[in-house]
């Protein structure tokens, strides 16, 4: 399966050249196919030691920033060079934590993809969660917080009538 997180790396193009750049013969779907199976392939085993390293990299990058930010509190100020790889710091922490998101919200859908569907504990939860988050239990009304669920129904039909009267 393709990981969107491969696309955030240059080298990924380079691997993926390697292989689609081998001729072949045969069918043209087949030459197609065995293309896409071992460039996935080989992205498959080149991301393993990438994407197991994001969660070190990150940390790393989370001490080596909060040294420098501890200098600079110490000093009270940074040189020009120590300013600038602190910068990149910054820039490759955040890099690497765009990444780890991906990869954790791709590995959150194969999740749901596995126990979304069924009536299982994780399904349940996962609704309750979003119907939770979506309800509207109380409304200010002229300063007054108004609880009461036939209280804020009125409360949003009058408000709703009046913006649609025309």
């Amino acid at each position: 399966m393709f990981e969107d997180v491969w696309v955030s790396y240059p080298a990924s193009i380079t691997v993926v050249r390697r292989y689609w750049g081998k001729s072949l013969d045969g069918n043209l779907m087949e030459v197609l196919n065995i293309k896409f199976q071992r460039s996935l392939r080989s992205l498959y085993f080149w991301s393993k030691v990438k994407v197991y390293d994001l969660s070190r990299l990150k940390e790393k990058f989370k001490k080596e920033i909060a040294d420098l930010q501890l200098e600079e509190a110490n000093d009270g100020c940074l040189s020009d060079e120590k300013l600038m790889v602190l910068r990149s710091k910054v820039n490759e922490f955040n890099t690497t934590l765009d990444q780890l998101n991906t990869w954790l919200r791709k590995r959150a859908k194969v999740k749901w993809l596995e126990d979304g569907d069924k009536n299982s504990m994780f399904f349940h939860i996962v609704v309750n969660g979003r119907r939770n988050e979506n309800f509207i239990n109380q409304v200010d009304e002229e300063g007054n917080m108004v609880d009461d669920p036939k209280s804020v129904e009125e409360i949003f039909f009058k408000a709703f009538s009046n913006n649609w009267r025309e």
